[in-house]
């Protein structure tokens, strides 16, 4: 990107972030909105930052060759972002909190094309990485019924510190996944992982090796 792009990117966000933060936070540049994203529904006070570091950095390049999708970023009314540290979203990553809350720790990445959707509570833990085409969703979105009773359709994610999620992965609702943990490519994870140092993959994900570690 040109310094005459990067300079209309700041111009655009800063004013993005008078609509939507207090004068403070847009001094201070907290907020960097690529001018493509689709900001579809986006209230004051929906974005919250809990410090000075806190910053989001949302609609930009991520790995060449990926990012086929529109950015959207839609946080109902009552929903809210809440950041803790830098927050960069690549561009294609669509962002859906409705009726929820996204809370992120310090340092997350996401790549290209991710989905995240919340319409209860998502919590990610610092250091986190996401490959490209992640999937987080706390709904199936349908009534589902086995033997006559129905099953819960929303639940909670939490993830801990340090989780690389790699590419085309999806999580789904009630999955706690514990700090340092590694989860495969094309993965479909529907169960919690309470054990630290994992690496889980497979559809449906299950353990597949202890004592692992990643580092970037």
């Amino acid at each position: 990107m040109g310094r005459f792009q990067l300079a209309f990117c700041y111009l655009y966000s800063f004013f993005i972030a008078l609509r939507y933060l207090t004068l403070k936070e847009a001094l201070r540049h907290q907020l960097l909105i690529h001018p493509c994203v689709k900001i579809k529904e986006l209230h004051r006070g929906s974005i919250i930052l809990s410090n000075a570091q806190a910053k989001l950095i949302f609609g930009f390049n991520g790995t060449l060759g990926q990012s086929n999708c529109q950015s959207i970023i839609f946080i109902e009314r009552g929903s809210h972002l809440v950041l803790y540290g830098l927050t960069t979203m690549a561009k294609g990553t669509r962002l859906i909190i409705d009726g929820g809350q996204l809370e992120i720790g310090q340092r997350f990445f996401c790549n290209g094309d991710c989905f995240i959707r919340s319409n209860q509570r998502i919590c990610l833990g610092n250091d986190n990485l996401f490959g490209w085409n992640v999937t987080l969703n706390t709904t199936v979105g349908h009534a589902v019924s086995h033997a006559g009773v129905e099953k819960k359709q929303e639940g909670d994610i939490n993830i801990g510190n340090h989780v690389w999620v790699g590419a085309h992965a999806t999580i789904g609702k009630n999955v706690d996944i514990a700090h340092d943990c590694v989860i495969g490519q094309h993965s479909v994870v529907t169960r919690s992982c309470k054990d630290p140092h994992c690496l889980i993959a497979g559809t449906p994900a299950k353990v597949v090796a202890t004592e692992y570690s990643w580092r970037e």
